[in-house]
């Protein structure tokens, strides 16, 4: 058993493009490893991505940097991408860590351009053993658009240990087991590609959730008036897609979704006991999130995009340790970009003040803590076109700012399903232009490469007048 007082383990777990609302007790998937460490550890109810796109996302997780500060701002395969790789001498929580005496190791996706982790600050990139066999769909559900047809979802005949997450949790146990006499603490950074697009799920999960048993959202039907054009248009492919008007359809697709996450959790929760079987988890703090959420049917659609809807910018985000921190929900504001802090903290390691990455642990030990009031997220386009995007948020309101296209402004408490856009209501006009103040001000601090175009926007009376 490792002693209590040697700096802990810290073992981050991130998946890619999960909704927020698939996980807990009330949460629409069976998640029952991840339930019970959120009933035993600190569940934040109001945790969001810095991007709703996986490159600038991590690459902000590993930072601490906004994504126009880092500049990977789009995902790092696009031929447009503005930069497709972290700069050199950019440290990350790998180099940090290492710093104060962590072993580093890193598992799965890395997706945060075209370098490796061992560039970054980890000691070892664990290898995951490759896919085997030969691998037949079924039960496909079926995509239309003017390139033709593509499979959105699919039940496949590997077994689950042949799915890349399970693959992953076997090379992390694998690695646990072959450096648990190391008397270092550990940073452990595993991230897999599930439940991302295309949902393709094998038995049992598969066939775990009935789609007669999920319910039509009550914001499905959306028919965009007086929404951005973004909302009609859409990727080439099934990253980014429509189901309109077809409920049914949805519903199947939906529920091999629900099938991945539940077989996320179930990986997940080897990885878990393989600590607690080695002695480890005395000693580590867990933090489980992903980089961004999923549209999931919302608004007719599927996949992410260039929005800034609740469902893409909200994770999950539990963090674990084991008789640390006292069970508990933290309703403040926290991002992903507040992970490098948060592990400064956990290490006992100097924070860096030049970072607008904000330590979570007092949250986690229920001190007083003066919580985030606002989060900004921002956008600079998808993988083939760049675009301008920012949206400020508070408990209340959502203001999205757009270079090219209507803005949006929700009011949250009144309209959580973000249906009807009130940019252009008179009402609301007080309230938008406090927003814009707001994102101004956000602009100014970080020195946004896009503060300018704001300013000059937002001093058009044309602008004003119409909110855009």
């Amino acid at each position: 058993m490792e002693p209590m007082d040697r700096k802990p383990n810290i073992v981050i777990f991130m998946t890619d493009q999960q909704h927020v609302e698939t996980i807990g007790a009330d949460g629409l998937c069976r998640t029952p490893h991840l339930n019970r460490y959120m009933e035993e550890g600190v569940a934040f109810a109001n945790a969001f991505t810095n991007c709703p796109m996986c490159t600038p996302a991590r690459a902000t997780a590993l930072t601490g940097l906004h994504p126009h500060e880092h500049k990977v701002v789009q995902n790092a395969h696009s031929p447009f991408a503005f930069c497709n790789k972290l700069g050199e001498g950019m440290e990350t929580i790998g180099d940090a860590l290492r710093k104060e005496g962590y072993r580093t190791a890193y598992a799965g996706k890395w997706h945060v351009g075209h370098s490796q982790p061992e560039e970054h600050g980890f000691d070892a990139n664990l290898r995951i053993a490759p896919r085997e066999g030969d691998v037949e769909r079924t039960d496909p559900i079926m995509l239309r658009d003017r390139k033709g047809e593509h499979v959105l979802a699919s039940t496949v005949s590997s077994p689950p240990e042949q799915s890349e997450v399970f693959r992953i949790a076997s090379a992390v146990e694998r690695w646990l087991e072959e450096t648990a006499a190391s008397p270092e603490p550990f940073l452990l950074f595993a991230s897999c590609i599930e439940p991302h697009v295309p949902w393709h799920v094998p038995e049992p999960y598969a066939s775990m959730y009935d789609p007669a048993d999920l319910p039509e959202w009550d914001n499905y039907r959306d028919d965009y008036r007086d929404k951005p054009l973004t909302y009609s248009k859409h990727y080439y492919d099934v990253n980014y897609c429509r189901i309109r008007n077809d409920w049914p359809t949805m519903a199947r697709a939906l529920a091999k979704y629900y099938g991945l996450v539940t077989m996320v959790d179930d990986a997940f929760g080897r990885i878990m006991n393989k600590l607690e079987e080695l002695e480890k988890l005395e000693n580590t703090v867990v933090i489980f999130t992903s980089d961004h959420g999923e549209l999931m049917g919302r608004h007719g659609l599927v996949g992410k995009n260039e929005l800034a809807v609740d469902d893409l910018i909200r994770i999950p985000f539990v963090v674990y340790g084991k008789n640390r921190f006292a069970p508990r929900r933290v309703d403040g504001f926290v991002t992903l970009g507040d992970l490098f802090n948060s592990t400064m903290e956990l290490a006992g390691a100097p924070r860096r003040d030049h970072l607008d990455s904000r330590s979570f642990v007092p949250l986690l030990r229920g001190d007083p803590s003066e919580p985030r009031d606002e989060i900004v997220v921002e956008h600079h386009g998808a993988t083939i076109h760049m675009n301008t995007i920012r949206a400020i948020r508070t408990d209340r309101y959502k203001y999205v700012y757009r270079a090219h296209e209507i803005d949006e402004f929700y009011d949250l408490l009144e309209d959580p399903g973000e249906l009807r856009n009130r940019i252009a209501d008179p009402a609301y006009r007080p309230a938008i232009e406090a927003m814009q103040d707001r994102l101004l001000a956000w602009a100014a601090r970080t020195n946004d490469l896009a503060r300018e175009g704001i300013d000059r926007a937002f001093a058009n009376p044309l602008s004003v007048e119409i909110g855009g």
